[in-house]
């Protein structure tokens, strides 16, 4: 785990762990989120992975708080959290004791941590399919985040 404080640092980590991709994303989301008010956890897909997709990466998920790898594993299978993204929720689920997010396993837990942001890596992308049927349901998603005591080390 690696614990700074520059959203610079933040960019460097993803870069140079081979999620450059996901290092532009948040540099595109950097006035949107470092007003020191927001908090975040992002679910990376490495560089390999977005290579082969041509799906819409201007809309990926990230979480309304700071979620750390032991509070997601503690989580209870099938639980669902809303995302910043409208309509779009993150299950989670372990299999043979692998964290699984929407059925993709994270393989670099709490890979960048600090006071306001959380980067875990991803084996794979979400599906675009499995966003839109997401988007197409949101009315009826909850945001299950607001008032739990996840964000914490």
């Amino acid at each position: 785990m690696t614990e700074k404080n520059s959203f610079g640092e933040a960019i460097e980590t993803l870069r140079s762990n081979g999620y450059s991709s996901m290092a532009l994303f948040l540099e595109s989301q950097i006035l949107r989120f470092s007003n020191g008010q927001s908090t975040m956890t992002v679910f990376a897909p490495s560089d390999d992975t977005l290579a082969a997709r041509i799906d819409d990466f201007t809309d990926y998920p990230s979480l309304y708080c700071r979620i750390l790898w032991n509070d997601l594993m503690d989580l209870e299978k099938g639980t669902k959290l809303s995302t910043y993204s409208k309509g779009f929720a993150i299950s989670v689920a372990k299999s043979n004791g692998i964290l699984m997010i929407n059925g993709v396993a994270v393989i670099y837990p709490n890979m960048y941590v600090n006071d306001w942001l959380l980067v875990h890596g991803l084996l794979d992308v979400f599906s675009m399919a499995e966003r839109l049927s997401a988007k197409e349901s949101g009315s009826e998603m909850r945001n299950i985040t607001h008032g739990l005591a996840l964000d914490h080390w």
